[in-house]
């Protein structure tokens, strides 16, 4: 599992979470903005590029940043997660928000997901390098 992977995995994660809000939890008002969980999914998507990138760069950027030197373990990244949103999240309760996911329900999500083919694999990498190159 690479980098981009995990923080795939973090976003079908919250998007699963956000599924499940009753509708009011969805539209806060304005002046509770940071603690709407549908405007961090639409900041953090991986899939709003072409690229392995989040709608907005820098929070893939600083997922990048924090995970330099560190490995993916058994767990696969559920503790990296939780580490990282306690420390680079600007949202309130998003830490909370996720482990409300189960760690065991996370690591059987991973499985199933880094086994299909998908956005960031080695495949689909070495495909999007070729056609960038022309």
């Amino acid at each position: 599992m690479n980098n981009f992977e995990l923080f795939t995995m973090m976003y079908f994660v919250f998007d699963a979470i956000y599924d499940e809000l009753p509708e009011e939890k969805k539209n806060l008002p304005e002046d509770k903005w940071q603690d709407d969980l549908g405007m961090y999914l639409s900041e953090i998507c991986p899939f709003t590029w072409k690229s392995c990138d989040s709608a907005d760069p820098a929070y893939f950027i600083e997922f990048s940043e924090f995970m330099r030197g560190k490995q993916i373990g058994d767990d696969y990244g559920y503790s990296l997660v939780c580490e990282y949103l306690e420390k680079e999240n600007y949202y309130h309760n998003v830490l909370e928000t996720f482990r409300t996911y189960k760690q065991e329900d996370w690591i059987d999500a991973c499985k199933r997901y880094i086994s299909e083919p998908h956005k960031g694999d080695s495949v689909w990498q070495a495909e999007y390098e070729k056609k960038k190159k022309g």
